[in-house]
């Protein structure tokens, strides 16, 4: 009786366990770990590299301290390991996929703008800022595009605000065609977006992105059945040339903007005292 608890109880655990020896070769687990793993009792006797490729050639030693890993089974385990009875190994892992899940919602929260799916405000900062002290190091140019959507308020107002995020939506998806792998664009708030290019290079290297750019935006947006042009200003700010401090440059790259809203049309506007 007391035999068949104890079986009861190992089988049922919320935890999967396995029983290995020194040789990796597993002599015992219980129904959570065959989940886990896709086997069956009959797969017994089954050496653990041969249950997930990412045990191949690693030793169970190795597992004393916790250890994060994602099995075949696109599960995300939990995988620690305690000596046991001499030769053996108790083998304990947990799934915490729906924990991870959760880790994943609140970081993109933070991170980056529900709508359009860029980075937000917070996440461009801290990159610009990393990147303007890697361009201080190593000798490097970038620069800064601070972009306005024209006559956003007259788009929503006349359509709706559900017309208007088609259009935020589109407008983000054409400046992430129009700029490098490298380059970061945001939505940095409202109809406003930023773009951080580093290693950019010469100036014409910038001319011949905002011409691409420009290009991109001559093709009025559809917005359901509606076809509305879209217009930009764009203000630019250089580092070193303009400056270090990423506060500086983007407030100079604002205030390019303002100038570059004074006339019609995509319009951009190097910063100039």
């Amino acid at each position: 009786m007391e035999y068949k608890i104890l079986k009861s109880l190992f089988e049922n655990l919320s935890l999967g366990i396995a029983i290995i020896d020194d040789s990796n070769q597993i002599i015992e687990f219980n129904k959570r770990f065959t989940e886990y793993f896709n086997l069956q009792p009959e797969h017994l006797p089954i050496r653990l590299d041969q249950v997930d490729p990412i045990f191949t050639d690693k030793p169970v030693s190795i597992f004393q301290q916790k250890i994060k890993i994602c099995a075949a089974s696109k599960r995300i385990l939990t995988l620690e390991s305690k000596r046991f009875e001499g030769n053996y190994w108790l083998v304990e892992i947990d799934d915490i996929s729906s924990q991870e899940k959760i880790n994943e919602d609140i970081h993109f929260r933070a991170n980056y703008d529900q709508l359009t799916k860029l980075p937000n405000r917070e996440l461009f900062n801290d990159r610009c800022k990393q990147v303007l002290s890697s361009a201080h190091r190593h000798q490097e140019n970038l620069a800064l595009f601070f972009i306005d959507i024209d006559n956003f308020k007259i788009i929503n107002d006349t359509h709706g605000h559900d017309i208007g995020d088609l259009i935020l939506l589109e407008t983000a998806k054409r400046l992430t065609a129009s700029v490098r792998e490298s380059d970061t664009v945001s939505r940095w708030a409202g109809d406003e977006f930023s773009i951080l290019l580093p290693k950019i290079g010469q100036k014409e290297n910038i001319n011949q992105l905002l011409r691409r750019l420009i290009e991109d935006f001559i093709v009025p947006q559809q917005a359901r059945e509606l076809t509305i042009p879209v217009s930009l200003s764009i203000g630019i700010s250089l580092a070193p040339e303009m400056g270090t401090k990423f506060d500086d440059l983007m407030r100079f790259a604002d205030k390019a903007m303002y100038e570059a809203k004074k006339n019609d049309g995509i319009n951009y506007k190097y910063y100039s005292e």
